[in-house]
């Protein structure tokens, strides 16, 4: 996790439409879209 988050390694393309992919220290990792928003929205401490 990171920073409380899930970020996944890998999805089933199904659900593929509902995460952004995101590079994490240079590995590609899958980040889902309500989270991404979230965090643009209630984080502003980090910026």
């Amino acid at each position: 996790t990171f920073r409380g988050m899930r970020i996944y390694d890998s999805i089933k393309p199904s659900v593929a439409q509902s995460y952004f992919k995101v590079t994490v220290n240079g590995q590609n990792k899958y980040l889902h879209k309500q989270t991404a928003c979230w965090l643009l929205t209630h984080d502003k401490s980090s910026w």
